[in-house]
């Protein structure tokens, strides 16, 4: 992004002096350095969702990027500790008299109760790449978070953990916690990612979850982790998203290694899918599976992790036990692309398992070739 100035109106006369701005009213318009305000924010709860606002007089259209962090991160006083706070952007929006306004809703339930500082400003380069900064001006306040008033007995609630950044291509595994009750079924969505988990009995009446996603074909920027509850049965067909949710962002870089559409090819006998070895883990385990391939980016891909029984799979199995989901080919290095699926042994018994992959049938829920199999114990 390209850093702009703004200047109304004619000028008639030009003030040169090093380091000094020059601000007067010129044929019945004013020149003025830009600025960024933060509005003052009162004192939160934990779980408080309001916006955060302010003025300025950048021009309309002008993306601002807004962090929120504890004060004490700022002074470096607590660089050991929790990160807790949200970061997110914003574009200027036109005012009147030239005051234009920006603003983002805020969401504290992940927030740990202390003073943060809300710190808004330009941004510089392009975050798509990873090579975004902020730029003057800026603007901040303070406020504090308190902790939450609502016992868990008067609310449900879904709550999702702070993220650190990611590269593309990194495992991202998603945590929170919540009231709902174990075994309650989750939905989390990120970018073009969704995926269901369930929620594991914790202790005091604060249950957890954990739901592992690749961010391979993630396009990088700021993205949102939305956690849904999910109601009904499937199989009945009233399978749909209730009233209880929670989100949270992060920051996710690199380069973008999918495809805005899935690619239709005809496997030739030479394509091929390698499965990289996955070696022993255990009961719980969240890991990335790996792997690579002579196929195009953006093919889509059939995968299932399911109990081994001996003999190598060549098609579905649609009565196993197990993991099963699909994704697309995302852009490798040199010329092989890569292959990779997010497996989440949470709920999966100890024991031999095996993985199948391989192009998705157009016309069915299954695999042609190329496939591969990869051989894991859970132990």
């Amino acid at each position: 992004m390209k850093h702009q100035t703004l200047v109304m109106g004619s000028i008639l006369a030009v003030c040169v002096v090093a380091i000094v701005i020059c601000v007067g009213m010129v044929s019945g318009y004013s020149v003025f350095k830009p600025f960024v305000s933060v509005d003052p924010v009162s004192d939160k709860n934990a779980g408080d969702v309001f916006t955060v606002s302010g003025k300025t007089n950048l021009p309309a259209g002008t993306n601002l990027i807004v962090q929120i962090y504890a004060t004490s991160f700022e002074n470096h006083a607590n660089d050991t500790g929790d990160f807790s706070g949200a970061m997110g952007t914003a574009d200027v929006k036109s005012g009147i008299g030239g005051i234009n306004t920006w603003s983002m809703e805020l969401n504290t339930s992940v927030f740990v109760p202390m003073e943060y500082l809300v710190n808004v400003s330009v941004i510089t380069g392009d975050i798509r790449k990873g090579s975004s900064a902020t730029g003057a001006p800026f603007g901040t306040t303070t406020f504090t978070v308190h902790p939450s008033l609502v016992s868990a007995a008067s609310g449900q609630y879904i709550l999702v953990d702070p993220i650190a950044g990611k590269t593309t291509g990194d495992l991202l595994i998603v945590t929170g916690s919540t009231n709902l009750a174990a075994g309650t079924s989750l939905m989390v969505d990120v970018g073009n990612f969704g995926g269901n988990t369930v929620v594991n009995a914790g202790t005091g009446g604060i249950n957890r979850y954990s739901m592992p996603v690749d961010t391979s074909s993630l396009k990088p920027g700021i993205l949102t982790v939305n956690v849904t509850e999910m109601t009904g049965d499937p199989a009945k067909g009233d399978y749909k998203p209730g009233s209880v949710s929670g989100s949270s962002t992060f920051t996710l870089i690199g380069t973008y290694r999918g495809s805005d559409t899935p690619v239709q090819v005809t496997p030739s006998a030479s394509d091929y899918i390698v499965v990289n070895p996955i070696g022993a883990r255990s009961t719980g385990d969240q890991f990335l599976i790996t792997g690579t391939t002579s196929l195009p980016v953006g093919t889509s891909l059939l995968w299932q992790i399911m109990p081994d029984t001996g003999t190598a799979p060549t098609s579905v199995n649609k009565t196993a036990t197990g993991l099963g989901g699909s994704n697309m080919v995302t852009k490798g290095s040199g010329t092989t692309n890569r292959v990779s699926f997010a497996a989440d042994m949470n709920q999966m018994p100890a024991g031999k398992w095996v993985v199948l992959v391989g192009v998705m049938k157009s016309d069915d829920f299954d695999v042609e070739n190329p496939i591969a199999t990869a051989y894991f114990t859970l132990n």
